[in-house]
């Protein structure tokens, strides 16, 4: 299902972005993110099959990663391997600001089995324990890995002649680096694969699959629980390891967003109680508490600025051109 949220990232029900990185001939995409022109100033959970880095430029960010958090800041880098559930929310409200760049790995190796992806793209991808990895340019090995994100950056803004040719090379550079610190990091340092994180991404992203198509309805803990066939309690741990939201407060966050999308769309023909009982709310008083709660204003409050402040417009057309891959510095 997809949500029609300007500024968002859209996903499929298993939390798949959908938005395709580059093109076939060239599947690299370079990004630049400013929280505060993001849809309520976060990035909601997604994976994709290409990796992520991420390059802090201004501020600071918590960054969950798997059952990992990191906060961020000035000098950080964080690679993500493909397929791994990933999501960005304000640290301490700040704002924050970083680059991105998702590429396919493909477009380094090839595709296919080949010498080269069996002896350096497999042993990063195939890891299990692997799935992310933060650097810091203090460090002399990092502060290379930082210098040759910033050419990508920089010639991905300009593209004059070659730079996708000069892209590729610099990603060659990085994978080289990257997996050298992996081989040089103790054993213990990489988690060893674990088949319960595996389990726990699986059962979620069926769960919240659950959730997006009922979160209308009257659904319980229990529902959410017995759609995926387990019990109530290992339901909540699930969510917990992988989110740090038991499966509940995932139903009201997306409820609540649900109600902010809705108003966003037509702000002018819904009452409130009309959008309360529209995303599986029987009470309007609970439902504007919560409101408030997560998104800093009552539903009223909030209806009154969509009606009169066009700024809020301008701010979504304006995130969907950084989103797009439009890169301004």
């Amino acid at each position: 299902m997809e949500k029609n949220n300007k500024g968002t990232i859209q996903v499929r029900e298993d939390l798949y972005e959908m938005k395709q990185h580059g093109s076939l001939d060239y599947p690299v995409a370079v990004y630049r993110i400013d929280l505060n022109m993001m849809y309520l100033n976060l990035i909601h959970w997604h994976w994709h099959s290409e990796i992520e880095l991420i390059v802090i430029k201004e501020g600071a960010a918590e960054f969950s990663v798997g059952d990992n958090m990191y906060v961020l800041s000035p000098g950080d880098t964080l690679f993500i391997n493909r397929n791994v559930m990933h999501s960005v929310h304000p640290h301490n409200e700040q704002n924050c600001i970083f680059h991105s760049i998702v590429f396919s790995p493909n477009y380094i190796f090839g595709y296919g089995h080949s010498v080269f992806s069996s002896a350096y793209l497999l042993p990063v991808t195939n890891t299990p324990g692997l799935r992310s990895y933060v650097m810091n340019d203090k460090k002399e090995d990092d502060h290379s890995i930082s210098m040759l994100t910033s050419e990508i950056i920089k010639i991905n803004l300009q593209k004059s002649f070659g730079y996708e040719l000069l892209t590729k090379s610099y990603l060659i550079q990085i994978w080289l680096l990257l997996l050298n610190h992996i081989q040089d990091l103790p054993h213990d340092h990489i988690p060893a694969y674990d088949p319960q994180v595996v389990l726990d991404e699986s059962r979620t992203k069926a769960a919240i699959t659950y959730i997006m198509e009922h979160y209308e309805e009257p659904i319980t803990l229990q529902d959410i629980a017995d759609s995926i066939h387990i019990s109530k309690s290992e339901c909540c741990r699930c969510f917990k390891r992988c989110l740090q939201l038991t499966p509940f407060d995932y139903l009201l966050k997306y409820r609540i967003y649900s109600a902010v999308d809705l108003l966003a769309q037509d702000s002018s023909t819904l009452s409130i109680s009309d959008i309360a009982l529209k995303v599986g709310f029987n009470s309007s008083s609970y439902f504007n508490k919560l409101f408030k709660k997560y998104i800093g204003y009552t539903p009223s409050a909030y209806k009154k600025i969509l009606a009169q402040n066009t700024e809020h417009i301008a701010i979504e057309a304006k995130d969907s051109l950084y989103y797009s891959g439009l890169l301004s510095q």
